[in-house]
Order: structure tokens, then sequence, then C-alpha cells
């Protein structure tokens, strides 16, 4: 059962842009208890934080955490929780899926959909999805 986990795992990349001392990233693949330390990125630039994870795939939220401070991304996918918090969100699409000339699947975005509509109803603000991002938030794909 575990081996069938581990083959579903997504490596994905996560960014912060915007400096700091220390940096952790939280979020509901962490179930929000533990945190991740990022590491400095120099070759992405003095101010950038990074870390790889390893995700299920699905949409996922998350936040860092930068000198002690819950800090969202406003460059990239954010929404408000039932609690009225504001958490970035990621779709992380199954391994194996095809992709179109649009970069979406046709069975990526519907399961996409699929999950994020009761996560939308659930909010009273809805969801921002800006139109332009630095690409903080990476799918690792094996070349």
């Amino acid at each position: 059962m575990f081996d069938s986990i581990k083959e579903q795992l997504v490596p994905i990349r996560f960014e912060w842009r915007y400096g700091g001392h220390q940096v952790h990233l939280c979020g509901s693949f962490t179930r929000w208890l533990e945190t991740v330390p990022m590491a400095p990125d120099h070759a992405s630039g003095a101010s950038v934080f990074a870390v790889v994870c390893n995700l299920p795939p699905g949409v996922h939220q998350y936040k860092f955490i930068v000198d002690g401070e819950w800090c969202h991304d406003e460059s990239q996918p954010y929404m408000p929780d039932p609690l009225g918090n504001v958490n970035n969100w990621i779709f992380v699409a199954a391994p194996g899926t095809t992709t179109t000339s649009g970069g979406a699947t046709s069975n990526a975005s519907n399961e996409m959909r699929q999950q994020l509509q009761p996560l939308a109803q659930s909010t009273a603000a809805g969801m921002n999805i800006p139109n332009s991002s630095p690409g903080a938030v990476k799918q690792i794909t094996a070349e």
C-alpha cells in the first residue's frame, strides 16, 4: 500500500522571493502542524528561499512563515479559508497526466474543478488567481 502512495508523490518546488532571515513552509500537506525549513537559493537571487516537497495529487493550501510572521504570496493563487485566513493553494496533477498545448490537462482540469468547488463555496470572498506570476511554485518533471 505504501509503495503505491510513494509512487503518486510529485516533487513540487516552493519559493519565497521576498527576503527574510528565516523562512518556513506550512500547509495542508503537513496538517498545518509541522513546518518545513526553506533554504536560501543564492542561484535564484539574494532574497529567494526554496524547498522541494513531495506532494500527493490534489489541491493543497499553504503559507510561508517569514521571521515568525505568517505570510501568503499574492503573486500565486490564494483564497480565504472558512476561518478567514488567507492561504495560497496549488493543484498537483497526478504523475503521467498528459498536457495539452495550453499546459493544462482535461482530466487534471476536471479533477481540479471538482476539488476546488467545495473550497470556493465555503469561502465568502472567493479565490484569487493572479494573471501573471513569477513561477514561485513549480511541479518538477523528470527529463
